[in-house]
C-alpha cells in the first residue's frame, strides 16, 4: 500500500484549493476538500430515485467552506476534466466527458438538482475562474456571500 503524495487531483485542484483558502480563512471561516457530499446533505430526506441515492452516499465535494462551527455555507466542484461550469443550476460542459467518465454530467446535474431545490450554493468551476482578473485584481469563488454568512 502506499500513500499519495498529494490528496488533490491535480496541480491546478490544488491551486484553486489555496486561492479559495487564502481569502477565506483570514475571515474566520474553514476550507474543506473532498467532504462526503452525505455530510453537507441529509440525503435520506432528499427526493432522489435509488440509483441517485445509492450515487450520493458515495459521492464528495471537491470544497465546502464551512463556519468555524462546521455548518456548510458554499461548496465548489472544480472540473479540470471538461472544463465545464455551473450556470442555473445545471452543469455545463465544455469539453466532451472523458472515456473513464462517460457519466460526468449526470453526477453534476444531479449534485446542482439539490442543491438548488435545498437553495445551497453549490458551484462547478474551472481553470479560468480561478486565475487572477489582472495582476492588481484577484477575485475568488463565494466572495459575494462575505456580506451575509452566519447571520
Amino acid at each position: 500500500m502506499s500513500v499519495r503524495k498529494t490528496i488533490f487531483g491535480s496541480h491546478s485542484e490544488r491551486e484553486l484549493f489555496v486561492s479559495i483558502d487564502s481569502y477565506w480563512s483570514t475571515r474566520g471561516f474553514v476550507l474543506y476538500p473532498s467532504l462526503p457530499f452525505a455530510s453537507i446533505f441529509d440525503i435520506t430526506k432528499l427526493n432522489v430515485t435509488p440509483e441517485e441515492k445509492s450515487f450520493l452516499f458515495k459521492t464528495n465535494v471537491d470544497y465546502t467552506l464551512c463556519t468555524k462551527e462546521g455548518r456548510p455555507v458554499i461548496s465548489v466542484e472544480f472540473d479540470g476534466i471538461s472544463h465545464g461550469f455551473s450556470r442555473h443550476g445545471r452543469y455545463v460542459a465544455v469539453r466532451p466527458a472523458p472515456r473513464n467518465d462517460p457519466r460526468r454530467a449526470w453526477k453534476l446535474d444531479v449534485k446542482l438538482r439539490l442543491a438548488t431545490e435545498a437553495d445551497y450554493p453549490l458551484l462547478v468551476v474551472s481553470y479560468h475562474e480561478k486565475n487572477p482578473v489582472a495582476e492588481d485584481v484577484h477575485l475568488t469563488v463565494g466572495r459575494r456571500f462575505s456580506g451575509g454568512v452566519g447571520s
